[in-house]
């Protein structure tokens, strides 16, 4: 719940960021009386001539600007998360530990210590090779 929250927070945050930097930097075009295509030799001008389609792609510009901006928040957040909060759940790793048994899990052998190591699940979905490693001393 913790973690829903804090992702939740970041992204209503940087939504509201991307949102007023594109209002900000797009403010001339909502304001524009008169947008003009130089489409061959006739300008076209799209707002005098069809209001209600400028209003509708304008209109539409924002919608997108919003859902997008939801998607790029979400993802920054994915990769901030992932490489500098080291999220340990995301990134399988062999476990030498007795008590590792309660996950599903694979049981590969035993370290020096004679520790039981595991292969975790998510483990298992990776390319991995297992060698037995003998000395004749």
């Amino acid at each position: 719940m913790k973690n829903f929250l804090i992702r939740f927070i970041f992204v209503l945050l940087f939504t509201f960021l991307y949102l007023f930097i594109f209002i900000i930097i797009f403010k001339p075009i909502f304001r524009a009386d008169n947008v003009i295509f130089p489409y061959a030799i006739h300008p076209f001008d799209i707002s005098s001539l069809y209001p209600n389609t400028w209003s509708i792609i304008k209109n539409l510009s924002l919608v997108f600007c919003i859902f997008s901006s939801l998607i790029i928040s979400n993802s920054i957040y994915s990769i901030f998360d992932k490489f500098i909060l080291n999220d340990k759940n995301n990134s399988p790793k062999i476990k030498s530990d007795l008590n590792y048994t309660n996950e599903l899990s694979l049981l590969i052998g035993e370290n020096e210590n004679h520790k039981k190591i595991y292969i975790p699940e998510k483990g298992l979905f990776q390319n991995i090779l297992v060698t037995r490693w003998y000395w004749n001393g």
